[in-house]
């Protein structure tokens, strides 16, 4: 259930941030999951939560790497492109 709501979110964010305009290159998708994960983990604390702050990090930085990642295809695909 959270993977099918992570995607559809993501979907829709992705879609938003496009229509704004915003683009994601390489570098940011490719450093987002990593620099996320350190902020929910250690910068917020959730490695005091043990086995769930490290879950809960990792699903919330997998989330916006995967936004990302869609962002990036949608604004570099032909179809979006304006």
């Amino acid at each position: 259930q959270w993977h099918e709501k992570c995607g559809h979110y993501t979907t829709l964010g992705a879609r938003g941030a496009v229509n704004k305009g915003r683009t994601r290159s390489v570098l940011a998708v490719v450093t987002a999951l990593p620099l996320y994960f350190i902020r929910y983990y250690f910068l917020n604390l959730n490695f005091l939560n043990g086995l769930q702050g490290f879950y809960w990090s990792a699903f919330s930085s997998y989330s916006h790497f995967m936004k990302y990642v869609k962002i990036r295809e949608l604004s570099t695909s032909p179809s979006t492109r304006r």
